[in-house]
C-alpha cells in the first residue's frame, strides 16, 4: 500500500510525483493500492483528473473526502 501526503506540494510537484509513481508500478508490472492526502483543494482536484488519464479509477475515501484511493496497475 502507497500512503502520501500532499500537503504543502505544488500541484506540478504533486503531479510529477504521480507520474513516477505510476511509471514505476506499471514498469514492473505491479498493481498497488494508493491512498494519497490532498486536502479538499485543487491539488485533490487535479489529482482525480490526472489519474484519470492514466484510464484508473480513483475515488475519494469513504468518511475522509480529502483522501484520493486508487489501484494503480
Amino acid at each position: 500500500m502507497i500512503k502520501k501526503d500532499f500537503h504543502g506540494w505544488t500541484v506540478e510537484d504533486t503531479l510529477r510525483e504521480i507520474d513516477r509513481i505510476v511509471g514505476e508500478i506499471r514498469l514492473n508490472r505491479r498493481v498497488e493500492n494508493a491512498e494519497f492526502i490532498t486536502g479538499r483543494g485543487i491539488i485533490r482536484h487535479s489529482l482525480l483528473d490526472h489519474l484519470s488519464q492514466y484510464n484508473l479509477n480513483p475515488n475519494l475515501q469513504w468518511g475522509n473526502d480529502g483522501v484520493v484511493v486508487v489501484s494503480i496497475q
